[in-house]
């Protein structure tokens, strides 16, 4: 049985660094297909750092500098299942973020 809250039956995977810049980025392959291909990624968990960017989630709207929601340099971000796989980002002035995370996937 899988808790995504308190990381019950989930394994830590990796960890990554996503650059956001003036272009729109979501996590690379390797973050949302497991490359040890022994279970399903399930949370990434990061924190912001540098600049200020803007993300959505819902797989539709592009973020822009105006547009998403924003998160500021020091917050955390959470993200689950689809909201992974749908993840976009820009920065919003002149310093790009940085995301530092980690990858959760289900054991088998």
């Amino acid at each position: 049985m899988v808790n995504l809250e308190t990381n019950e039956g989930l394994v830590v995977g990796y960890y990554g660094i996503l650059l956001i810049d003036n272009t729109v980025v979501g996590f690379p392959a390797e973050s949302i297909i497991n490359p040890n291909q022994t279970g399903r990624i399930r949370k990434i968990f990061g924190v912001i750092e540098d600049g200020q960017i803007r993300f959505t989630i819902d797989g539709v709207t592009s973020p822009t500098t105006l547009v998403g929601l924003p998160l500021d340099p020091g917050l955390r971000i959470t993200l689950f299942d689809y909201e992974i796989r749908r993840f976009r980002a820009i920065r919003t002035g002149i310093i790009s973020g940085n995301l530092y995370y980690h990858v959760w996937y289900q054991g088998v």
